[in-house]
């Protein structure tokens, strides 16, 4: 018995599927953009998971964009840096005498810094799922804390930064899944909470009345709504190229998308990416892997779970129905550039803060590019329409490798 228990382990530690190391590129699935001779483009800055930056230093990655912006300011062209979720860690912001309201603050402002000093950047904060924390528990603390944080912390040190959707005075999280769009010269981004959109698709298939017919009235009510938000910021006189961006993957190919190291089989207790947590329970950490693969293992959170599955159907009814140039997202701690037939270009990019262990994540069947490095993604755009999609790498010591593509409405 013991022998097969040892097999079984074994098999499905082979099973695991094979990191990437460095950047990764599909060969001819990418143009590379060459040096740009029509002046200085506006940008859109796509910065997710950015919560646990580094407390005795300027955080790498936070410095890497500090000096992306102070280049643009250079240039005089606007940026829009989009935070895309989990903006503080582990718990989003508590109720201001929490012990833990001190760090959080910290955490956010850290954040809100990175614009100080330039006032052609702006910013724009999106709820994740750790931002979410609590609300459901106490009401004590939730993204409607962090909302306010954001404005009181962008007044004080004269930065433009929003949080979308808006949270109404007091209230602790927000009722609307679709949020205002923003603007940077001929792009617009289109926010949306995901952590709320599978909330309200859980609640309408647990709800006394609830069935699958429940389920897609709800979701075709966010699909229209989303296409309302996305055609309106299309009205404007320049008709700019649309980002919409959330927090959840429609596609991923790390721990949220059920693929697995061989850390994940053997360090049960955190993956062994933690000092600390390298005490080996391979049998466990199989079982642990296999379940949550399956998506018999209750995380919401993750895109094969029941509430994930919902979630990715809407959401890729919704982008048909609304057709944007691309849908944006954090949540897997990688850089991401995934292309899907009859879909937007998907990217994810949850790196935000420099992590000094690399994250799972592998190249799957709609990877044209990806990275386990810490960084962000960017668009720039002209008013050609020119688009170009960069992916910026950062290393401990602040070194940056920038790769450019061309890129397709």
């Amino acid at each position: 018995m013991r022998g097969r228990i040892a097999l079984a382990a074994i098999l499905l530690l082979c099973s695991s599927g094979c990191a990437l190391s460095e950047r990764y590129v599909r060969d001819g699935a990418l143009e590379t953009a060459p040096q740009h001779e029509g002046g200085a483009p506006h940008s859109v800055i796509l910065m997710g998971d950015a919560g646990e930056p580094a407390a005795d230093r300027l955080d790498p990655v936070f410095a890497a964009l500090r000096a992306d912006l102070g280049r643009a300011h250079t240039q005089a062209r606007p940026r829009l840096v989009v935070f895309l979720g989990d903006n503080v860690y582990p718990n989003g912001v508590p109720w201001r005498g929490h012990p833990d309201y001190s760090e959080a603050r910290r955490r956010l402002e850290e954040q809100i810094r990175i614009l100080e000093g330039f006032p052609s950047a702006s910013a724009l904060f999106i709820s994740g799922n750790h931002d979410w924390r609590g609300v459901a528990d106490d009401g004590t603390k939730g993204p409607g804390e962090e909302a306010r944080l954001v404005e009181e912390l962008a007044r004080a040190r004269n930065v433009k930064a929003q949080f979308e959707p808006a949270i109404a005075p007091g209230a602790m999280a927000p009722t609307r899944v679709v949020g205002e769009p923003r603007y940077c010269g001929p792009l617009a981004v289109v926010p949306v909470d995901t952590t709320l959109w599978i909330r309200e698709l859980t609640k309408a298939r647990w709800s006394d009345s609830g069935s699958e017919s429940a389920v897609a009235a709800v979701s075709e009510r966010i699909g229209q709504e989303l296409k309302v938000a996305v055609d309106r910021a299309r009205e404007r006189p320049e008709h700019p190229l649309v980002i919409v961006a959330g927090h959840h993957t429609l596609e991923s190919y790390g721990n949220h998308g059920a693929q697995f190291s061989w850390k994940d089989h053997l360090f049960f207790l955190g993956n062994g990416f933690d000092e600390g947590d390298y005490l080996p329970l391979p049998i466990l950490g199989s079982l642990y892997v296999l379940i949550r693969g399956s998506g018999v293992m209750p995380l919401q959170d993750d895109q094969f779970s029941q509430p994930g599955r919902r979630f990715r159907a809407s959401l890729e009814q919704a982008l048909k129905l609304s057709r944007p140039l691309a849908y944006a997202c954090g949540h897997e701690h990688a850089l991401q550039i995934l292309r899907k037939d009859g879909l937007p270009w998907l990217l994810v990019s949850g790196a935000g803060y420099f992590r000094t262990r690399a994250p799972h994540v592998e190249a799957g069947p709609l990877t044209v590019a990806a990275s386990p490095r810490s960084g962000y993604l960017r668009i720039d755009a002209w008013s050609t329409r020119e688009i170009e999609l960069v992916l910026m790498e950062v290393s401990d010591d602040g070194t940056r490798v920038e790769s450019r593509w061309r890129m397709a409405e």
